[in-house]
């Protein structure tokens, strides 16, 4: 089931969608990366912990934007300010 949450932002709408992840490893666990990554070729177990990782990108359409809810809420907070911004 995808969980949508909804925010208003101008004409457009924010949809937050837990769906929205990409697979990410983390291998703080591993004490030496490049024999760990040789030794995971070769078929031995590894610590290496797979998880999903909210997804940086974002899906826009005709009246919506939709991402992860930490991509949304980042994305909620700086909206504001995008106009403001000066280059010099």
């Amino acid at each position: 089931m995808m969980d949508l949450m909804t925010m208003q932002f101008g004409g457009l709408k924010l949809l937050s969608s837990d769906a929205m992840t990409v697979p990410a490893e983390d291998w703080s666990q591993v004490r030496s990366p490049g024999r760990a990554r040789r030794r995971l070729k070769r078929g031995h177990p590894q610590r290496i912990r797979h998880y999903p990782a909210a997804d940086p990108k974002v899906i826009i359409t005709r009246d919506a934007i939709i991402g992860h809810p930490v991509t949304i809420a980042r994305l909620a907070r700086d909206l504001p300010t995008i106009g403001q911004r000066r280059v010099i």
